[in-house]
């Protein structure tokens, strides 16, 4: 232990007896030493991938209330940063400072209401979400709700289901829970042998779908990549939208990180010959990434798809209501940022980038949203949503 600690957190923490879930390990050492979870303090980090900076947050309010003593330093709290080499276990200094706690500027500028930005003209709204295995279906009412509070043109859907996904299970869905009046369109990734849940949805007319099944051996694993791929026509033009799911877990230089990446190459040459024989407008990547290593992954899978040649750029979506850090999932537990949309940005732009987390939202807001408080919590993943537009021409 380290000395003159009161809060001890611990990322990548092994999984022993001690630790079972995943998750960084916390322990207080007050008056009476004991361990709490990151739910206690609300913890967040974001990068979740090999970064030269990442940014950490903790909950000084519910601090405060666990541990008082612990805001006794007249606003001010000691933050040292170490890091423990994993081979050889030694210690290195990374950072010591000292930090305000949250200042009275930053609680007097958080907004008293929280609205969703309107779809401005002449754009597509996109929106990925990864839906937690068929939660949609055991619980479809709040999915429904935020699919209509959104009103996306295309969804990237992650995890739909595990079994069979067939187009017309989907479509029904969406008829019945989101818009009885539209016609839907789906692609899906999968066969009789294996199903991965990633589905592009929308209400425009899909021209052509991308490989159902694309086999991969990779890091010890031999499943399909999870990807998804649609050619759709849009009132500003033909898209060509890629839904993706990375193998998750691991960190830097694991197998699930060779996993990754080896996905990541694979769905760059399926994007790269589609865009290349069908010449969409605009190309679009999104999904659950599980950036949870090499950092480049996301780059890779995304390399030449610009009209320009160069990779597409992810949107820097932020929360709506709590824009000091950028996350995506985590309804408990350690929030982080894994999912993320590219676009092609020598050509077009991100008129709005939003994540909706309806659990900070006061209750004005989500009534006139036509929302509820725990909607956003039906999955583990939250929606994350851009309006997607052409720059001037």
């Amino acid at each position: 232990m380290l000395t003159d600690v009161d809060l001890e957190i611990t990322f990548a923490a092994p999984r022993d007896p001690e630790n079972r879930s995943w998750g960084p390990k916390i322990q207080a050492y007050l008056a009476n030493p004991q361990s709490i979870t990151p739910d206690d303090i609300l913890i967040a980090a974001a990068p979740t991938h090999a970064s030269d900076w990442f940014e950490v947050r903790i909950s000084m309010e519910r601090l405060a209330k666990l541990f008082p003593s612990l805001l006794s330093h007249q606003g001010r709290v000691r933050l040292t940063v170490l890091e423990r080499h994993k081979t050889t276990g030694e210690l290195r200094l990374l950072q010591q400072n000292s930090l305000d706690t949250l200042p009275k500027a930053f609680r007097a500028s958080l907004p008293s209401e929280i609205g969703l930005p309107a779809k401005p003209a002449d754009s597509l709204r996109i929106l990925s979400l990864n839906t937690l295995w068929a939660s949609q279906y055991a619980n479809p009412e709040p999915f429904g709700r935020m699919c209509k509070a959104l009103n996306p043109d295309v969804y990237l859907i992650q995890e739909w289901d595990r079994e069979r996904v067939e187009e017309q299970h989907v479509v029904e869905w969406f008829q019945t829970y989101v818009d009885p009046s539209r016609d839907w369109y789906v692609a899906v990734s999968g066969n009789a042998e294996y199903w991965s849940g990633t589905l592009v949805v929308t209400h425009h007319p899909i021209q052509a779908r991308g490989p159902r099944v694309s086999p991969l051996s990779a890091g010890g694993w031999g499943f399909p990549i999870r990807f998804a791929a649609a050619l759709i026509e849009t009132p500003i033009g033909t898209l060509l939208a890629g839904s993706v799911h990375l193998k998750a877990s691991g960190a830097l230089e694991t197998l699930e990180d060779e996993r990754r990446f080896a996905e990541a190459e694979a769905v760059h040459h399926m994007m790269s010959a589609m865009k290349s024989m069908s010449k969409p407008e605009l190309v679009v990547l999104g999904g659950d990434f599980n950036l949870n290593g090499d950092s480049d992954i996301l780059r890779k899978a995304t390399l030449h798809l610009d009209a320009d040649s160069s990779a597409l750029t992810p949107a820097e979506a932020q929360v709506l209501g709590d824009t000091s850090l950028l996350y995506t999932f985590g309804r408990s537990g350690l929030r982080s940022r894994l999912d993320f949309i590219t676009y092609p940005d020598s050509i077009a732009e991100p008129v709005n980038a939003f994540v909706l987390d309806t659990a900070i939202w006061d209750d004005a807001s989500l009534a006139q949203a036509g929302l509820q408080k725990a909607d956003s919590e039906a999955t583990d993943h939250l929606p994350v949503v851009i309006d997607l537009k052409f720059k001037a021409r």
